[in-house]
């Protein structure tokens, strides 16, 4: 895999970490919520492994986030309100 590809995926953890703040959830919750395991959530936060497409996708929706935040950092985190 391209360097490229490791350096989405750690901004992505550490955008999931911000989201679940801005949230005002814990990680126990926000894992409940989208029925991942707490040490799943808490190594995608730490950028140890990456979500999966359907997790990713999930979180989108759920939340209301704007993709290009998600993915590459640029715009607003929400797509309007939640």
């Amino acid at each position: 895999m391209s360097r490229v590809f490791f350096d989405m995926a750690e901004k992505i953890g550490t955008r999931i970490r911000l989201l679940r703040n801005a949230l005002k959830k814990t990680l126990s919750d926000f894992a409940k919520e989208l029925n991942m395991s707490v040490s799943y959530l808490s190594e995608v936060e730490n950028n140890k492994t990456t979500l999966s497409q359907d997790n990713l996708l999930l979180i989108m929706s759920k939340f209301a986030v704007n993709p290009n935040w998600l993915f590459y950092g640029e715009g607003e985190m929400f797509k309007g309100d939640i």
